[in-house]
């Protein structure tokens, strides 16, 4: 099944919500994307915006994850799943530990949530999820399934973050070597709300036509910072 002029093709933003505007406080979401035309990898990240570093946090571990997960992306499809959390987590909490001790803050104050995915020309597919936010992705036959949902923390309003759990025993690992992914989408909290209710996302999402998509996120209007990144599989004309 591996079809060599199959293409892969991505695009992700990040917007700053009501509050946050209003407040004067920057975006807290972070993306990070690496792009090639047989293999992306998309990073979001929300920033815990009462973590006094939540914006770094969200910077720092994006790219740390992205970067990894797009290194190790036939690894991470087949070893031993306690390994690959493991791993992941013993990477993210040394980059922010490093960046703690640079700041002179409690390691604590760098919290951010993680949703991530890595999508091959094949169609195989690597997802990890920390926290709320979400993850879907469609079949080539155009069906769109949930990979991962929300999870919330012991307390209302409360989710899991890179610094107020066990990291790699929370983050969520989910893979499929089964060529058949046409597409995946990720969005963090500020986008779940309209999930499922606007069927004009998943036909975005089947479609995957990015300028479209990146309009529809920016039609709307966010209370909280809104996230979102496509990773598509296409044929050439």
């Amino acid at each position: 099944m591996n079809n060599p002029i199959v293409q892969l093709t991505a695009a992700a933003r990040s917007l700053q919500g009501i509050e946050h505007r209003g407040s004067g406080q920057p975006c807290q979401d972070r993306h990070f994307l690496i792009r090639e035309e047989t293999h992306c990898t998309a990073v979001l990240c929300d920033g815990c915006s009462t973590a006094a570093f939540g914006q770094e946090a969200a910077q720092i571990t994006s790219q740390t994850v992205c970067n990894l997960l797009h290194q190790h992306f036939n690894y991470c499809l087949y070893a031993d799943p306690l390994v690959i959390r493991q791993q992941f987590a013993d990477a993210v909490e040394a980059a922010l530990r490093k960046k703690a001790a640079r700041c002179g803050a409690d390691p604590y104050q760098l919290a951010c949530t993680i949703v991530a995915t890595s999508l091959d020309q094949r169609g195989r597919l690597v997802c990890l999820h920390l926290g709320d936010g979400g993850i879907l992705r469609a079949d080539t036959d155009g069906t769109l399934l949930r990979v991962s949902v929300p999870e919330n923390g012991l307390l209302p309003g409360q989710t899991y973050l890179t610094m107020n759990c066990v990291l790699s025993r929370r983050l969520r690992l989910y893979r499929r070597d089964q060529e058949d992914t046409q597409s995946v989408l990720l969005y963090t909290d500020g986008v779940q709300n309209m999930l499922p209710q606007d069927p004009q996302l998943c036909d975005l999402t089947q479609s995957g036509d990015h300028a479209k998509l990146l309009r529809w996120l920016e039609r709307h209007v966010y209370t909280d910072d809104a996230s979102i990144a496509l990773i598509q599989r296409i044929r050439p004309a």
